[in-house]
């Protein structure tokens, strides 16, 4: 399920009984409401006072399937919700009414393949970024598709998750390797990321790891959750502890 804690300390939860299957990704839209990526379609939050529940409402699930699965959501610099269900990309306009259907921006016609897009996002030049899984870091350009991977600089081609830093890099966080690796507008530059000896990167995909707007690291592992003090990107490589 979901937890929203306010400022004064107090939690609401938000599961099964508000109507949200399996949660898998959250995005924040830049008018403060919350999308829902979970295991059964794509949900959003309304705004709420302090003190208030915010109503769930259901935005689409996919017509005579038993599951809608959504990978990732990403709100682009033209304000439009995008939404990796799978194998799909749909655009929600951030004040669409519940049940609206969205738009399909890219699909198989576009190049698309049946494989889960774990992540979703842009680069300063907006182009839209996608984890393929196995298949690495995919970019999304007027052209067509470009898929990157090892002879690309990045240390593996598993990607989990592909994020933004506080600089407005690119960053792609690799599985196999657990790694970063950013993007200079040709390549990727990796590094290992410096975890306290026996942690591993956690099983999972998406926010595995967020930079704050402090500057702080936060990196999910499967002993916890891990936190770096504000740094460069490239430093977490020297980092042998949290």
């Amino acid at each position: 399920g979901l937890l929203h804690r306010w400022a004064d300390g107090s939690v609401d939860a938000y599961g099964k009984e508000s109507g949200l299957p399996g949660v898998g990704s959250l995005l924040e839209d830049r008018d403060g409401r919350i999308w829902v990526g979970t295991a059964d379609g794509v949900f959003r939050l309304a705004q709420a006072r302090a003190g208030q529940r915010r109503t769930v409402e259901l935005m689409y699930r996919e017509p005579g399937h038993s599951t809608t699965w959504v990978e990732g959501l990403w709100q682009d610099s033209r304000g439009g919700i995008l939404a990796a269900i799978q194998p799909r990309i749909a655009e929600f306009s951030p004040d669409a009414p519940a049940g609206a259907p969205p738009a399909w921006r890219y699909t198989y016609e576009n190049g698309l393949v049946d494989t889960p897009h774990q992540a979703i996002a842009e680069d300063v030049a907006g182009n839209l970024w996608l984890a393929g899984g196995t298949r690495g870091a995919i970019k999304i350009t007027r052209s067509g598709l470009v898929s990157y991977g090892q002879s690309d600089g990045l240390a593996g081609t598993r990607i989990t998750a592909i994020i933004e830093d506080n600089a407005g890099d690119l960053l792609a966080v690799t599985a196999e390797a657990v790694a970063l690796g950013r993007w200079d507008g040709r390549a990727f530059h990796s590094w290992p990321i410096g975890l306290p000896p026996g942690v591993s990167l956690a099983w999972g995909t998406k926010q595995i790891v967020l930079q704050d707007r402090r500057g702080e690291w936060w990196i999910a592992t499967q002993s916890g959750l891990a936190r770096y003090h504000a740094m460069p990107a490239q430093e977490l490589a020297q980092i042998g502890r949290a």
